[in-house]
């Protein structure tokens, strides 16, 4: 009885791998459950997480004009009792979401427990958005 239990349970095993598919597709991303209207126009760090906080209201984003390109001001304030050194970072995107530009990574140190403001300019009269990505800075051990 044994033996008639074991040639089933083998037989059942052949004839399932025989059935899977051998094409191998790639792999396809998830849909993001973060809508885009609700990413957040600041991120940081994981490690940053804390150390660092933004007052909303004192935000400064200046529209794009004939002459002048979109320009934004972020308060950002340190936690921390020691000094925080971080770089930075503009992304620039147009009316439809595609990103135009960057302003690439740049250093700021920030007084324990002071505020600083982090400025950046877009290069395009098309960028009307924009995120800033903060992280620690390459150099430093915090």
């Amino acid at each position: 009885m044994k033996t008639v239990a074991a040639a089933v349970v083998a037989s059942f095993a052949l004839f399932a791998g025989g059935c899977q598919d051998t094409v191998k597709a790639p792999f396809t991303p998830g849909t993001d459950p973060l809508p885009a209207q609700f990413y957040p126009a600041i991120t940081l760090e994981p490690a940053l997480n804390g150390a660092l906080v933004v007052d909303p209201s004192r935000i400064v984003s200046d529209l794009p004009t004939a002459e002048t390109p979109l320009r934004v001001q972020v308060p950002l304030r340190s936690m921390a009792d020691r000094m925080l050194k971080v770089q930075y970072e503009f992304q620039w995107f147009d009316a439809q979401g595609r990103e135009v530009g960057r302003t690439g990574f740049k250093t700021e140190q920030f007084p324990a427990r002071q505020q600083v403001m982090l400025s950046g300019n877009a290069m395009r009269s098309d960028a009307v958005g924009w995120r800033l990505e903060v992280r620690r800075d390459l150099g430093s051990d915090f």
